[in-house]
């Protein structure tokens, strides 16, 4: 993958930011999120939903329990995924999220980066990393085939 953008930005400024890098992303999309626990994927996340139309009260949680949850976004259903808890592959498999990764949605794939075997699915990718300094700041990291 191509790096497109490296950018820091504030909590306070993330609206501002999804605002913009909503464009970036459109149906058949499968994007890996990668950073630290509590680097700030959901966050980042809730932020670049509620940009691309998702609904105050459509109810945006952390699927790390569920795994999978989707938002209905201005008429595109969005996968947001949580691989934390999976230990491997084939625990992935066994649960046909993966058929939920169709033309017709955006599928978001927290700790994307956990199982080398989705690598080929990923068409874009998106890195954070909180600044040893600032604790309100994230290095964002764009990459895209």
């Amino acid at each position: 993958m191509k790096k497109q953008f490296q950018k820091t930005v504030t909590l306070d400024d993330l609206a501002v930011f999804c605002e913009n890098f909503r464009d970036e992303f459109e149906p058949g999309d499968v994007v890996s999120l990668e950073a630290e626990m509590g680097g700030g994927k959901t966050t980042l996340l809730r932020c670049l939903l509620q940009s691309l139309g998702m609904a105050d009260d459509e109810g945006f949680s952390s699927p790390t329990f569920s795994i999978l949850n989707q938002y209905d976004c201005d008429g595109v259903l969005i996968n947001h995924v949580d691989l934390y808890r999976l230990s491997d592959f084939e625990e992935l498999e066994n649960t046909d999220i993966l058929a939920e990764f169709t033309k017709d949605r955006i599928s978001f794939i927290e700790w994307g980066n956990k199982f080398a075997e989705l690598n080929s699915l990923y068409n874009k990718k998106i890195i954070l990393m909180a600044d040893q300094q600032d604790p309100e700041e994230r290095l964002i990291s764009f990459f895209k085939r």
